[in-house]
């Protein structure tokens, strides 16, 4: 990946009430429990949320926040870590793309 690229994303906590599925798109979203997922993007705050809020059923809860640093995680799913490191997913990581 271009470094260039990965210097210029950003890294967002993403929470929804409702079931979210990302669509295709050039961000990385990692589903960290149900509902909660970390999303890399280069995107705004703004536009994330916008674009997220597209996804959910109206009415449904949505928490979009940027991280300025990466969490430290216990019992949540597997490969969050190297999903925070930048590594690429295991096989049987469902990555998905919005």
């Amino acid at each position: 990946m271009d470094d260039a690229l990965d210097s210029d994303r950003r890294l967002y906590l993403v929470w929804t009430s409702a079931p979210w599925r990302p669509g295709t798109g050039p961000d990385a979203v990692f589903e960290l429990a149900t509902g909660l997922h970390f999303v890399r993007s280069t995107a705004l705050r703004s536009q994330l949320y916008h674009r997220v809020k597209r996804g959910l059923p109206a009415g449904s809860s949505l928490l979009v926040g940027l991280m300025e640093d990466a969490p430290k995680l216990r019992g949540l799913a597997s490969g969050a870590d190297a999903f925070l490191r930048g590594a690429p997913p295991a096989p049987d990581q469902d990555l998905g793309l919005i």
